[in-house]
């Protein structure tokens, strides 16, 4: 299991059985359907790529072994957040920004939502699946939406903490 946020790792859900798990890892990793999204850059390594699967499709199990190396728990998901959302506020240099969620995979209702900018990975979806551009927090469950709205009630507070103690009003 992830414990630390890598440039380049994208983060992600994959609902499956009403159950939410969370994953960093690269962005061609989110792409449902690989084979129509870049089936050249796959030549002779589509074995290597997430154990062989091309597309994600009714093979939630062995898509979800395959990405367990990437996985990261719910508590140290709040902790790479909320951690990496200081960084950001103390050093302008750091590239990042903050770890928001990219992906959403739905199994249960065969929807993928993505706010990669890069690359319309919504486009590449198996027939019978939503794919839509839009902010994946949006269709979690309300706990999962409260990590993020957390770390902006901490970062709020601090700063009308800031404020008060130097006599300044927020």
């Amino acid at each position: 299991m992830k414990t630390e946020w890598i440039l380049d790792e994208w983060l992600g859900t994959v609902c499956y059985q009403g159950k939410y798990r969370f994953f960093l890892d690269d962005a061609t990793y989110w792409v449902l359907d690989m084979a129509a999204c870049s089936p050249s850059s796959l030549e002779g390594n589509s074995s290597y790529y997430r154990n062989g699967i091309l597309v994600v499709d009714e093979n939630a199990e062995e898509f979800l072994e395959a990405m367990k190396e990437a996985e990261i728990s719910l508590n140290d998901l709040r902790h790479l957040v909320n951690k990496q959302h200081q960084i950001t506020l103390a050093d302008e240099d750091d590239d990042r920004g903050d770890l928001d969620l990219v992906f959403l995979i739905n199994f249960d209702e065969k929807l993928y939502i993505s706010m990669f900018y890069d690359v319309a990975y919504e486009e590449y979806v198996p027939k019978g699946w939503k794919g839509i551009f839009d902010d994946p927090l949006k269709y979690v469950p309300k706990e999962i939406q409260n990590i993020w709205e957390e770390v902006e009630r901490d970062n709020i507070a601090g700063k009308r903490q800031q404020a008060y103690s130097t006599g300044n009003k927020y």
